[in-house]
């Protein structure tokens, strides 16, 4: 479901975020590669990119808008996972980003 058709919350904004691609993961499976995908969180707002099968360099270019429910405390939270059918998805690697360090788009009327 789209964060923007949850029911009515409380937010300070919305925040678009264009993910591209990762580099020189490590591998996770015994054939030297990942299927990677990454997890992106702001409070209770989270969203999930497809599964890049085979590689260590997987390129998304995935859009999402989280709502932000206090700009100056959210943090951006991305995880990347490699994806396992049978057991827990092992963790690759993981960011952060302050809300309050993002500059915001000029509004338009």
């Amino acid at each position: 479901a789209h964060p923007l058709d949850a029911a009515p919350r409380m937010a300070d904004g919305v925040l678009r975020v264009r993910l591209l691609c990762a580099q020189r993961l490590p591998a996770a499976d015994m054939t030297g590669y990942s299927n990677a995908f990454v997890v992106l969180s702001v409070g209770d707002s989270v969203a999930q990119t497809a599964v890049r099968h085979q590689t260590l360099q997987p390129v998304w270019c995935e859009e999402f808008c989280l709502l932000v429910p206090d700009r100056q405390s959210s943090v951006l939270r991305l995880h990347v996972l490699d994806s396992n059918r049978s057991k827990v998805h092992d963790l690759l690697g993981t960011a952060e980003l302050r809300i309050a360090d993002v500059h915001e788009a000029p509004r338009t009327a």
